[in-house]
């Protein structure tokens, strides 16, 4: 049976991007000119987040680049990072009228991160996240407990094993599950994001003949590893790597092609039931036509498939699909797919057991879609009937475009929805 993954970096994810009224809000005016209720900033990013989660249907939820305050890396994350994965947690539960839904407790993965670095990546104002200067960033995957279980294939220790700190001490970190390990409960407030009595935890480190492997350098991102087993037959086990590689092209690619290798043929053995992921923001551009062929390597060399390469670029009506939006500033209407920025980042890769010989896949580019599903205040074909020197001020208008794309939206990707 078939299970929908949906794969989101959304940029810069704290609470202030769920919470309403932290973002300020924006008169609203009918045809007629008659003034409507404003529209909320952080109410129409959280609409957003919700109705993609619902209408993917998915039974995994993947939001890469959780912030969090700078700690120990592998220690649960901190600051408003942790408060609006939480949050939005309850809020899954909520819209989909589903308790079972739970949260893996995100972990830190890396020490510390410079804030000069994310604001060259991301263009983004981190007064209000960061901390002593830093940040470290963490990946938050929700699930459907009615779909899947959560197997580790970390656990979180108790206070009394060796090497490990107190249990409300920031530096404890998770660690690898084994014969004498024994477990306790998550501290408040993650003692009710897993099922009771489940006190796994994802893997954020990684070794090979006794070194760590770094994905690339220590002060880089490591992946998360993830491990579900579905409810339903034949139950396969669902190995999720989630990734936000370095922004680096030629860093990046050296961090996918380790990863690519540590998850090899040669060195991972797998079960016969079960399909390894390797999701998320990869940062090799799929559309890039020059340099070194990453996705092809690591096919080639480690027979780990990509979903997406240069020879197999996802299309939608008959056009290249990136997985990133322009710039606010620079978003037009005037094309099907003017607003859209011409990298394609997010990508999935892997090998086992999938449900069918390829994966398939949806890119949740609402922007141009009409009816139920839309997610502007006014469709992309009624902004493109507006006169042409208002056209574009009024597509990156928050309750338009502006909510959706990059900062101060929603995001600068696109969620991808998997079924593998």
């Amino acid at each position: 049976m078939p299970t929908n993954l949906l794969v989101w970096n959304i940029q810069n994810f704290t609470s202030r991007k769920i919470t309403p009224g932290l973002s300020g809000t924006e008169p609203v005016y009918d045809p007629q000119g008659n003034r409507l209720p404003d529209f909320d900033v952080s109410h129409g990013k959280l609409n957003y987040i919700l109705t993609n989660i619902t209408f993917s249907q998915a039974d995994i939820v993947v939001v890469i680049e959780t912030i969090s305050g700078q700690g120990v890396k592998g220690s649960l994350i901190e600051s408003a990072g942790a408060t609006g994965c939480q949050s939005l947690l309850t809020l899954i539960r909520n819209r989909t009228n589903n308790a079972n839904w739970y949260l893996v407790p995100p972990l830190k993965l890396v020490d510390r991160l410079q804030v000069q670095q994310m604001e060259a990546e991301e263009g983004a104002d981190l007064l209000e996240i960061h901390r002593d200067g830093a940040y470290t960033e963490g990946i938050s995957v929700f699930y459907n407990h009615n779909q899947v279980n959560f197997i580790g294939p970390y656990v979180w220790p108790s206070s009394a094993n060796p090497n490990t700190y107190p249990n409300n001490d920031p530096r404890k970190i998770a660690v690898p599950a084994g014969v004498g390990v024994v477990t306790e409960n998550y501290p408040a407030p993650w003692n009710n994001v897993l099922p009771p009595g489940n006190n796994f935890a994802g893997q954020y480190e990684f070794f090979y003949q006794g070194s760590e492997v770094l994905f690339d350098g220590t002060g880089c991102r490591r992946p998360f590893l993830t491990k579900f087993t579905e409810v339903a037959p034949p139950g396969r086990i669902i190995s999720l790597v989630s990734v936000h590689l370095p922004p680096q092209g030629a860093s990046a690619g050296t961090a996918l092609t380790r990863l690519a290798e540590y998850f090899s043929r040669a060195r991972y053995n797998i079960a016969p039931n079960e399909v390894i992921l390797i999701v998320g923001d990869y940062n090799v551009d799929y559309l890039k036509k020059g340099g070194t062929n990453y996705l092809r390597d690591i096919q080639e060399q480690h027979g780990i498939v990509p979903l997406f390469s240069r020879e197999r670029k996802p299309r939608v009506n008959n056009r290249d699909m990136p997985s990133m939006y322009r710039r606010i500033t620079g978003s037009k209407p005037a094309e099907w797919n003017d607003y859209l920025n011409p990298k394609g980042l997010d990508n999935l890769a892997g090998r086992g057991a999938f449900a069918a010989n390829t994966p398939q896949y949806a890119f949740l580019d609402r922007v141009p879609w009409p009816g139920a599903n839309r997610v502007m205040y006014l469709s992309l074909d009624e902004i493109k009937n507006i006169t042409p020197d208002v056209r574009n001020l009024c597509f990156r208008r928050q309750q338009n475009f502006g909510h959706v794309g990059p900062v101060p939206g929603t995001s600068d990707h696109i969620g991808i929805v998997y079924v593998v």
